[in-house]
């Protein structure tokens, strides 16, 4: 068994039934979330905050949007992070599973 584990963000529609059952996935380059400031025109990096959302796009059309990253360095900043198993070589560990490491041979 593997394990991976990694922050992820869901904002759907309040009303299901009005969504048109599409997901619209954004792989996060380095933990940042650009669909909705993209596609709403939305402003500033604090969901919680109205100009966030912009003109609402996205949600007029029903999408639910789900972001996760994999930058693990940039939990401090409130961004999406993953965090990776270690990986293995004759019995002992080669990267630490937490952060932009790269994989060590030995």
């Amino acid at each position: 068994m593997v394990e991976f584990s990694g922050t992820l963000d869901i904002v759907k529609p309040v009303d299901l039934q009005k969504g048109n059952r599409r997901l619209l996935y954004e792989f996060s380059n380095r933990g940042g979330r650009g669909t909705i400031t993209g596609f709403n025109y939305g402003r500033g990096t604090n969901m919680t905050e109205p100009e966030y959302a912009g003109d609402g796009f996205l949600m007029r059309l029903g999408y639910t949007v789900m972001w996760s990253g994999w930058q693990g360095d940039l939990i401090e900043l409130g961004q999406q992070r993953r965090r990776l198993p270690a990986l293995c070589s004759q019995g002992g560990p080669t990267t630490a599973g937490e952060g932009p490491t790269g994989v060590q041979h030995n």
